[in-house]
């Protein structure tokens, strides 16, 4: 083996994995933290201002449709993130269980 062998040392874990993982976990929060929430009040749909001022029709089940799939799409890669991460660190997280030494 020479200095400039670009070979990884096989003791040494490589970071894609976790950074993967958190990346996936906090795009999944990102996307539930900026995405736009449809509010409901007296058991109606408030639509959100933008869309009223435009004067086009308005189709609330799209709203509904396109909130529903960014919930969907936020609860899938928050969950996706949560469980890899669990995975990936279970070692860590089963030493702190109590009675283990």
């Amino acid at each position: 083996m020479t200095a400039s062998d670009p070979s990884p040392n096989p003791n040494k874990p490589s970071l894609l994995i976790p950074i993967l993982l958190w990346t996936v976990f906090l795009s999944g929060l990102l996307l539930q933290l900026f995405s736009p929430h449809l509010r409901i009040d007296h058991d109606a749909f408030l639509m959100p201002p933008d869309t009223a001022g435009h004067g086009l029709p308005i189709d609330p089940r799209a709203l509904v449709r396109q909130e529903r799939m960014i919930q969907l799409s936020s609860a899938f890669l928050s969950v996706t993130g949560a469980v890899g991460l669990a995975l990936y660190y279970r070692r860590t997280l089963l030493s702190y269980l109590p009675g283990k030494r």
